[in-house]
């Protein structure tokens, strides 16, 4: 399954996340930092089943940038979230992306 395709990456800032997400929404997102070549470097992923933009604050002043692919459902938010996990392995994630609430599924990838 390939991970997929990420919008950014974008400055970690207030300002950038405000600017990205005008309403509250569910999405996959991953974090880390870009070296002088503005390649990133993730050691994070994550999610957020109903407002991506406030998880993503939690993040602003420990790294700088982030990218993200938005999703329609929660289900769809941990699918996304599976995937780009498995093919990214980042270092700072050392479980398994957990399960929404009150949604009887599977991860995509490794079926746990």
């Amino acid at each position: 399954m390939a991970m997929p395709a990420l919008i950014g990456p974008k400055d970690l800032s207030r300002d950038v996340i405000d600017e990205e997400f005008r309403r509250k929404t569910a999405g996959a997102y991953v974090i880390g930092t870009r070296d002088p070549d503005q390649v990133m470097r993730v050691p994070y992923t994550g999610r957020s089943d109903d407002d991506i933009a406030s998880r993503l604050k939690v993040h602003i002043g420990n790294y700088d940038a982030f990218s993200y692919v938005l999703a329609a459902s929660p289900l769809q938010a941990y699918e996304r979230h599976c995937e780009i996990y498995h093919a990214l392995k980042p270092s700072k994630n050392t479980r398994h992306p957990y399960k929404p609430k009150d949604v009887d599924c599977v991860c995509p990838v490794c079926g746990k």
